[in-house]
């Protein structure tokens, strides 16, 4: 039925500009056959312009109705399949992002990956990188190569926690990288407790007491401190996923995109720090971070990896 409509409203177009054409030569009182070609397109500019749309129209009529094109809709616009399939496809892709929490699913298949390469130098983890397809290393450091393998290994994780709370993937590398590694390479937190964001402890759930460094009045203090100990990756997850979707950071959320991406990235972790979520007052050393991850994933992750 659609078809049909679109098949009137184009004869309705055509229709209209030879109508357009006949009143404008009855005002001139002269007709087509009467005035040399190059003198009347000038008078009618648009003149080209119709005689294409009249000949893309009798193209699309003709295959539309032409018995030796086999179509999935028999005498339909074979393009409505496509795009109903597309949008089939597309709605698939949509369903597999989880929308809600709960909704997450980690592979917990393990917590170390970064870390199994802590005894290897700049040179044997470059070429054990380059032999995996990852690119341009040549510049990278050693502490470079092992964030590129934390990349690659968490950024469907980093995704999920994106979808749900609507905050930039690459700010939560950057917290992920602050938080949960050490020289690049995952640290006890994360890796035997499952807590990917310095998450402190929280009323029930397990907690386990760790020393870390905490800035007070600005000053850099080491403390024991109790944080949260999850059960497995997908709990770690939900949870960290629980604290960035505390009001308190509803306000970090709403950046100005107008500005440079340098100044993009220091305003949300500007906004981070002031909103309470750590307390160390170099935010610029995480925005780097931020713009590190998309330097990653544009220049040094293998091709086929995103």
């Amino acid at each position: 039925m659609i078809e049909i409509l679109l098949l009137f409203l184009f004869f309705f177009i055509i229709l209209h500009i030879v109508l357009k054409i006949i009143l404008y030569l009855h005002k001139q009182k002269k007709l087509v056959m009467k005035k040399d070609i190059t003198t009347f397109v000038p008078r009618i500019k648009y003149l080209p312009e119709l005689f294409a749309i009249a000949m893309v129209f009798s193209f699309v009529v003709g295959f539309i109705y032409n018995p030796n094109i086999k179509t999935d809709q028999a005498s339909l616009n074979p393009l409505v399949q496509v795009i109903r399939d597309t949008v089939f496809i597309t709605r698939e892709v949509e369903e597999e992002k989880p929308k809600n929490v709960e909704d997450i699913v980690v592979d917990d298949s393990g917590r170390n990956f970064a870390y199994n390469y802590r005894n290897y130098d700049e040179s044997e983890l470059r070429s054990e990188l380059i032999s995996k397809g990852f690119r341009n290393l040549e510049r990278l450091n050693l502490y470079e190569l092992r964030r590129l393998v934390i990349l690659e290994n968490y950024n469907d994780m980093l995704m999920q926690v994106h979808y749900v709370t609507d905050f930039p993937v690459s700010l939560l590398y950057s917290t992920f990288i602050f938080e949960a590694t050490s020289n690049g390479v995952e640290t006890l937190l994360w890796r035997k407790y499952a807590n990917p964001g310095g998450v402190k402890a929280i009323k029930g759930y397990d907690k386990v007491s760790l020393r870390t460094t905490e800035y007070i009045k600005g000053r850099k203090k080491k403390l024991n401190k109790y944080f949260f100990r999850g059960q497995d990756s997908e709990e770690g997850i939900k949870v960290w996923s629980t604290i960035f979707n505390n009001p308190r950071y509803e306000d970090c959320k709403k950046a100005n995109y107008r500005q440079s991406a340098d100044k993009l990235y220091k305003s949300f972790c500007k906004c981070m720090y002031k909103a309470g979520y750590h307390t160390d007052p170099n935010y610029t050393a995480r925005a780097s971070l931020m713009k590190e991850y998309w330097e990653f994933k544009g220049r040094h992750l293998p091709k086929n990896e995103f």
